[in-house]
């Protein structure tokens, strides 16, 4: 019963936020609740969410993870309820075609969200769609993972071949995706450029031709010392057979450490990187995450929507009523000029005087008086 009453109390206070973004597979909602910032995502119909995954999720409170607090189904669809996370995109942190991303600092932000998804591997969830606007990064400088438990391919520049086809989320295509999430932080580009779905599955299982490192060198300011740590990346992550793929996070996690190390990212570089990194983070926050003011509720809608029609009424019947009097003006005017027109202005001993009397007899007068013959 406690479990049916919270349900209807997310959703109803839901319902009085603000619409953040409406896209084919989902609406995503801010609303307060309790004092607290909070997230509703209403997934479509057609779309395959992994709710047993997300009630997992609901169940536990993990570092780098967003904090579920409700995973249901209401009119055939599935929505979570989950806590505000105060940070930004990682893809909105650094202007769109230059890569803010120091390849040190990249390194780094990686290792974290490898960490994040190993802790979501011990309960046997995989995220299943990362990608840059899934990864939030908070004033503190960290990462936060959102999004998780999408069954169906994902943001499809970030997608692993055989998600294409159709083969639920797992490790390995994790490892895909996080390998195209680096590429993107360090360019500031996507690395696979077709804008379709057909086209990006066919570009997806051709991965293994491209060589990331040049294209890198021709779009970036990294030096050869950078080019060559990230390579083994590259090697170990973007391949089209997913066995040809690091066994698995773990091993990702070695090679980031050696990669780092080559860099001197353990030391006052990665430190400079940091303040740098930190700066920027609250720069964009600051930005693009105004004051938050809740919508009217429905009911009060319809209260100023019903007010806004009675003034228009109102005033409706208003220039009515004046124009009704402007007309009785102008009628007893063209009365006047009428009879003026009609009398003699010289004397004439031969015309009798005007007959004023039958004038003022003609004249509209107040109700409740009297008219005296003259």
């Amino acid at each position: 019963m406690a479990m049916k009453e919270a349900k209807q109390d997310y959703l109803k206070w839901a319902k009085r936020g603000r619409l953040l973004y409406q896209g084919g597979e989902a609406k995503l909602y801010e609303f307060i609740f309790n004092g607290r910032r909070m997230m509703l995502k209403w997934y479509g119909k057609e779309v395959r969410v992994d709710e047993e995954s997300l009630k997992v999720l609901e169940k536990e409170k993990l570092p780098g993870i967003y904090r579920v607090v409700q995973v249901g189904r209401e009119g055939g669809r599935t929505y979570i309820v989950y806590e505000f996370v105060d940070g930004a995109p990682s893809g909105a942190v650094f202007p769109a075609g230059s890569g803010l991303f120091s390849a040190t600092m990249a390194l780094e932000c990686l290792r974290r969200v490898v960490a994040g998804l190993k802790r979501m591997k011990m309960l046997g969830v995989f995220h299943g769609d990362l990608n840059p606007a899934n990864v939030l990064i908070e004033t503190s400088g960290n990462p936060v993972l959102i999004d998780c438990g999408l069954v169906g391919v994902g943001e499809p520049h970030y997608a692993a071949p055989e998600r294409f086809q159709g083969r639920v989320p797992n490790e390995k295509s994790d490892l895909y995706s996080l390998g195209m999430l680096l590429y993107f932080w360090i360019s500031g580009k996507t690395l696979l450029q077709q804008n379709n779905f057909e086209g990006l599955a066919v570009a997806s299982t051709r991965v293994d031709e491209m060589d990331v490192s040049l294209l890198l060198y021709g779009i970036t300011n990294l030096s050869g010392e950078a080019l060559s740590a990230l390579e083994p990346l590259w090697k170990g992550l973007l391949r089209c057979n997913s066995d040809c793929r690091f066994e698995d996070l773990e091993e990702l996690d070695e090679n980031l450490e050696i990669a780092l190390d080559k860099l001197g990212g353990f030391g006052f570089r990665l430190e400079q990187d940091l303040e740098a990194w930190n700066k920027s983070v609250l720069e964009c926050i600051a930005k693009n995450n105004g004051t938050f003011t809740p919508i009217p509720s429905r009911k009060r809608f319809y209260a100023v929507m019903f007010g806004l029609a009675a003034l228009f009424i109102i005033l409706i019947l208003l220039l009515t009523f004046r124009e009704r009097n402007i007309s009785g003006v102008d009628a007893t005017g063209a009365m006047m000029l009428q009879k003026s027109r009609s009398l003699n202005v010289g004397p004439d001993e031969n015309t009798k005087g005007p007959d004023m009397g039958g004038v003022l007899m003609e004249l509209p007068t107040p109700d409740g008086e009297k008219k005296d013959s003259l």
